[in-house]
């Protein structure tokens, strides 16, 4: 911002050299010092973006490969168009420095390297354009015989004889008393300064002057004036070839020459343009047969068939290269749309119960299997003695206490009586083994 401030009576080279030993260090600090430069190209003040430029220049020939290599990219492309686009018009100094130097580096600097070839080609697309890139001198500020060209333009001579008619006036006017004009105070402009009893000669000379605005134009300092396309303004003063200075309802400032006609019934360019809207009929009469309504299903034969025609149509061309099947069937697809999303719903529907049924089927199993580890084995069969052992009789189930669980009954046989001959029959229900007989 130093190198390029708005107080700067001359090109700071000083700065300028500092900044480019910096720059061309590495890659990030030409990445920064490029979007510092751009920002300074959309400065309002012209006298700022004259010395970004200078800074810009300067930087491509000094900082080396990385800078280049950043100036020749497709984003600073785009910030360029704009910037020229800006300044075309209302400042021809601007316009004409940027231009030069897109010229230079395309035409020296970056031709010889391929890397660099989106300048070349950028270059070339501006010529395509209609930009004019030939050298013309830049126009005197202090210079009162150089006119605009614009036809309507007063010559040279007329300007002498209007000069003439006003220091006559305003020797007149010594006799009357001086109107109290305001003091201007003395600092560098960008535009002419005009003094004070030349304002008041001049502005009675030429009250009678007006020129119709062909554009719009916004004022970006506290002495330019504001006004839109179509609009009346009465100049004041156009001994400057590029700025002129005059009055509209919004107050007086100075403004750009060829933003104005002195033809007053030219149509500005938003009404001309609006003038050439029009309609047109096509002559031709296309009949369209109306299909009867069918209830839509989902095909799958018709997607696939509008998908094929769209990847083989050609996206240059207009539509009516395209075959009259596909309008018909994108129809049919489009209304498919509600059915393909219910379906999909229903299936997400599905899918989610099914996981969901997975999942519990998944927990049971492994419950299961867990369950079946830690089952008791099955008992063994009973010991042989065991199983021969007599049961105890019956006990009463009144007037007699519970055995306690501890407590083991083994049974007693009741004594047999002795006999000398063979042994009676067991009484009927009873599980005594026979006795062996005497032998």
């Amino acid at each position: 911002e130093k190198a390029t401030n708005e107080n700067n009576t001359a090109e700071e080279w000083g700065l300028i050299m500092e900044i480019c030993d910096k720059v061309g260090t590495s890659e990030t600090n030409a990445k920064d010092c490029l979007r510092s430069v751009i920002k300074r190209l959309h400065n309002q003040d012209p006298h700022v973006v004259l010395q970004a430029i200078t800074l810009l220049d300067a930087c491509v020939n000094n900082c080396g490969k990385t800078f280049q290599l950043e100036v020749a990219s497709r984003d600073f492309e785009t910030e360029l168009k704009k910037i020229l686009k800006r300044w075309n018009g209302t400042s021809t100094k601007v316009g004409s420095k940027i231009r030069i130097l897109v010229k230079k580096w395309s035409e020296a600097d970056f031709k010889a390297d391929p890397q660099l070839s989106l300048m070349t080609s950028f270059y070339s697309r501006l010529k395509q354009e209609g930009i004019d890139f030939s050298t013309q001198p830049e126009p005197s500020v202090n210079s009162k015989t150089q006119r605009s060209a614009d036809p309507d333009s007063v010559s040279s001579q007329q300007e002498v004889e209007d000069i003439a008619k006003a220091i006559e006036l305003s020797l007149k006017e010594n006799c009357s008393p001086k109107m109290s004009v305001p003091q201007e105070s003395h600092t560098v402009s960008l535009y002419p300064s005009v003094s004070g009893s030349g304002t008041s000669s001049s502005s009675q000379t030429q009250e009678a002057r007006k020129v119709r605005a062909l554009y719009d134009f916004e004022a970006a300092e506290d002495n330019e004036l504001t006004f839109f396309a179509g609009e009346i303004i009465h100049v004041l003063d156009d001994s400057d070839a590029n700025w002129w200075k005059g009055r509209n309802q919004r107050g007086e400032g100075l403004f750009p020459a060829n933003f104005v006609t002195s033809d007053l019934s030219t149509e500005p360019e938003k009404m001309m343009k609006s003038e050439k809207k029009g309609v047109q009929f096509n002559e031709s009469v296309e009949v369209k047969t109306v299909k009867a309504y069918k209830k839509v299903e989902i095909d799958e034969s018709k997607i696939d068939r509008v998908l094929h025609l769209l990847h083989e149509a050609d996206p240059n061309s207009d539509s009516s290269g395209d075959p009259e099947e596909l309008e018909s069937l994108e129809d049919e697809v489009t209304e498919m749309g509600p059915l393909i999303d219910a379906e999909l719903e229903r299936v997400d529907r599905n899918h989610a119960q099914l996981t969901q049924t997975c999942a519990g089927l998944v927990e049971a199993l492994n419950l299961y299997h867990a369950l079946m580890r830690d089952m008791p084995p099955k008992p063994g069969p009973l010991p042989p003695q065991v199983a021969f052992l007599p049961q105890p009789p019956p006990h009463p189930i009144y007037h007699q206490p519970a055995p306690m669980p501890h407590q083991e009954f083994m049974y007693q046989p009741h004594p047999q009586p002795h006999f000398n001959g063979p042994f009676p029959p067991p009484p009927p229900g009873s599980h005594y083994p026979p006795a062996p007989p005497n032998n």
